[in-house]
């Protein structure tokens, strides 16, 4: 939300985003919706600083495409699929992801992959981002919502240490004035002032040479890392063609678990505070 918002506001998007009960297409056989939200550190959820739910991931059968027959190895006839009955709210391949929202920073830690069940960044962005703009359609009025991936924290010095940087593109949202970054809040003021919900810079290196982004270029990509992204194309000194997004390097931690010790959900909402508390 790109106007600054008390942490009531972020518990009444996603407690309003958890009321729709809606899945959300990923795709063309997948699914995914809020399974339940609650307070993470306090009895009501108007009191916590973490909110803390999970993700449901399914598949979504399409009962109009042909269906398959294993013992004769032919497609199914039109009588074998009349005996196929299944209620169209009951959905195959549940799987169950969990994750932790903190309302001051709005940030959500969310686990990506637990055994055989996976869910990348980019798909996460994408449901959250198509859920809140469902949100937004409602009664309630909220401001736009951009939800962006946090890429790896070294991804814009990949970009920047392309052996010969040809093209930098950085597009910048509106960055969120809660953040209290020095650089984010003066790119905000500068967007705003101009009216702009976006910025797209370009740099295009002269023939035969590499880009040499300034500081202020630097700055700009650092914010819009975290509020759009960025994109380099370039030559790796043995002359190999190079592209670097930010899209492409989301921030993932591999953390281990003694399940003897703690609870899946007891390790993210600990690695969401010291994370935290490191930015």
């Amino acid at each position: 939300m790109h106007n600054p918002h008390s942490p009531d506001r972020y518990r009444s998007l996603m407690q309003r985003a958890y009321a729709i009960q809606k899945p959300i297409a990923l795709g063309k056989l997948h699914g995914v919706m809020l399974g339940f939200l609650k307070a993470s550190d306090a009895e009501r959820v108007e009191d916590a600083d973490f909110l803390e739910g999970e993700l449901f991931r399914f598949v979504k059968i399409d009962m109009s495409l042909p269906w398959f027959n294993a013992v004769t190895l032919r497609e199914a006839t039109e009588d074998e699929v009349t005996e196929i009955s299944i209620p169209e709210h009951l959905l195959p391949n549940l799987q169950r992801l969990q994750f932790v929202f903190n309302v001051k920073r709005h940030r959500l830690f969310y686990i990506s992959k637990d055994r055989d069940v996976t869910l990348g960044p980019g798909t996460a962005e994408r449901f959250f981002q198509q859920l809140f703009d469902i949100v937004r359609e409602g009664r309630v009025s909220f401001p736009p919502i951009t939800v962006t991936a946090v890429p790896d924290s070294d991804s814009i010095d990949t970009i920047l240490s392309i052996h010969k940087l040809k093209k930098l593109r950085i597009e910048l949202s509106v960055p969120n004035p809660d953040d209290g970054e020095e650089d984010e809040e003066r790119f905000r003021r500068r967007l705003e002032k101009q009216k702009a919900r976006k910025q797209v810079t370009e740099l295009y290196a002269e023939s035969g040479k590499g880009l040499k982004p300034d500081q202020e270029t630097i700055s700009l990509a650092r914010v819009a890392a975290e509020n759009g992204f960025v994109r380099g194309e370039g030559n790796s000194e043995e002359g190999t063609k190079v592209i670097e997004n930010t899209k492409n390097t989301p921030e993932v931690k591999i953390v281990k678990i003694n399940e003897d010790a703690e609870t899946t959900m007891q390790v993210l909402r600990r690695y969401a505070g010291e994370l935290l508390r490191r930015t």
